[in-house]
């Protein structure tokens, strides 16, 4: 994740003020993730594990002794709305940005910081050239609402088994329509034989 983000800032970069960045006030959790709370509502519940989570992100470069840079304002490309992840979302290392979300509650802001040094592992060397060891990859982070993960996935079940349901009924009106005759598999794939070809049946694997 971390690689995609960042790569994804080489156009249209702009500098900034980040003032709140420079404080040496950090905190680090057990996983070695550095992060300062701007806004802690206490307020309702954090995310679990299971949990999904809407948030507001922007990306900066930190550089000591200069102006932060924003790398990219992910609210702003996604229509000024949150978006939305799982909490378990796939880590690029243990100290990824996404490792501290269970720290916060809606409504909390946060900074999270990822060395330059670290970063530079794992992209290979593809950080934009401005990009100095010492310095950091921080990440504004603005925890929005918590949902549920099983209500969640329950409720894409539900709406997968409805559009199933409308799918098969768009296929069998086609069908109907152009006096084909199908053979529907348990999958739900209908298909017909164009031509019957010989030998053996394929096998999973071949």
């Amino acid at each position: 994740m971390i690689k995609r983000l960042v790569l994804a800032t080489l156009a249209g970069i702009s500098a900034i003020s980040f003032t709140a960045c420079n404080s040496s006030d950090w905190q680090k959790t057990k996983t070695g993730l550095e992060y300062r709370i701007l806004t802690d509502k206490k307020e309702g519940k954090g995310a679990s594990m299971s949990d999904y989570v809407k948030v507001n992100l922007r990306i900066y470069y930190s550089e000591k002794g200069k102006k932060d840079t924003l790398l990219q304002d992910v609210y702003k490309m996604n229509g000024n709305q949150p978006i939305e992840i799982p909490v378990n979302v796939p880590l690029s290392f243990k100290s990824d940005w996404p490792s501290g979300l269970n720290l916060l509650t809606p409504g909390d802001s946060v900074i999270f910081r990822t060395p330059v040094d670290t970063i530079l592992k794992i992209a290979q060397g593809q950080l934009p050239p401005f990009m100095k060891k010492g310095g950091y990859i921080l990440y504004s982070v603005v925890l929005v609402s918590v949902r549920n993960g099983d209500a969640m996935k329950q409720e894409q079940e539900q709406k997968s088994a409805s559009q199933q349901g409308n799918d098969d009924a768009a296929i069998q009106e086609y069908l109907n329509k152009n006096n084909i005759q199908a053979t529907k598999t348990e999958s739900g794939l209908y298909y017909t034989i164009d031509k019957e070809g010989s030998g053996s049946p394929l096998k999973v694997g071949q």
